[in-house]
């Protein structure tokens, strides 16, 4: 099973990469994005930090994310921006809805917390 970023951890995940990206991130999986159309799904999806500004560009992205803590926050930020993204709860050594997507995004940090990458 994954390991979850939980309480402050979670909490404090999205300061620390706000501090330290320049949006890099999201101009790199936007671009890979365009190359591959269709629905795409973002593992380690966490409170949204790169799946929401794909979403505002208009690009069909749902996430799925196993720390209820990450999604919570996500809930949180989606209403004040006023969006309503898809966000799947589940470990993604093991998650399975049988839908085919166009691409998989998964950043080292998420596929570092799994048991076995």
């Amino acid at each position: 099973m994954s390991q979850p970023y939980l309480s402050l951890e979670a909490e404090l995940h999205d300061l620390f990469w706000e501090a330290e990206d320049d949006g890099s991130e999201v101009r790199l999986m936007a671009d890979f994005l365009k190359s591959f159309p269709g629905p795409a799904l973002e593992i380690g999806s966490g409170s949204g930090r790169l799946m929401f500004p794909l979403l505002e560009m208009g690009l069909q992205v749902e996430g799925l994310e196993l720390s209820r803590d990450m999604i919570a926050l996500g809930e949180l930020r989606a209403k004040q921006m006023g969006i309503a993204p898809v966000v799947h709860e589940g470990d993604m050594t093991v998650w399975d809805d049988g839908r085919k997507f166009s691409s998989l995004l998964a950043l080292a940090f998420t596929l570092q917390l799994a048991a076995d990458p």
